[in-house]
């Protein structure tokens, strides 16, 4: 059960993360929340601390790492076809490192995506083509998802 915290003018929710650990919520950037009220804090650490025990609390540190560093390691660990590994290489090192190489996985938004696609299409490749490369990417950050390094693949395409 969460609970709250006076801190001077404000009150900070606290929550149980693991036997012995406690986290303070926290908004996006990773800075603590400043509530007015005893109420409002512990209604939010008692959020995310069910959160936590249901497993769905994303650590946000983690996506911090940059795409490029993530993809090494992604790479490394693919068990695949050599002509498969070939083409991921190919797709990885030509297409989507020049774009997103710096990006921490966690920052990349489906608008990063739409224009990297843009400026792809614009270069002249052909709409295939840049399908494929896509793909590449939503199997990647699909596997960042299931690492906890993002809470959805914004790589997915949507319909309509």
């Amino acid at each position: 059960m969460g609970f709250a915290e006076k801190r001077g003018d404000y009150w900070r929710g606290r929550y149980k993360k693991a036997p012995g650990q406690y986290g303070t919520v926290a908004d996006e950037r990773g800075d603590t929340i400043r509530f007015r009220t005893k109420r409002e804090a512990e209604a939010a650490a008692n959020d995310v601390e069910s959160k936590a025990r249901a497993g769905t609390l994303r650590d946000r540190s983690a996506g911090r790492e940059t795409f490029g560093h993530y993809v090494n390691r992604w790479y490394a660990v693919q068990d695949l076809a050599a002509s498969t590994m070939e083409n991921y290489r190919r797709h990885i090192e030509s297409h989507l490192l020049p774009a997103l190489e710096d990006n921490p996985v966690g920052d990349i938004s489906a608008s990063d995506i739409a224009l990297w696609e843009k400026r792809e299409r614009a270069a002249g490749y052909a709409a295939s083509s840049v399908k494929t490369w896509r793909a590449t990417l939503h199997l990647i950050l699909s596997d960042a998802v299931e690492e906890g390094l993002r809470a959805d693949n914004p790589a997915a395409v949507r319909r309509g």
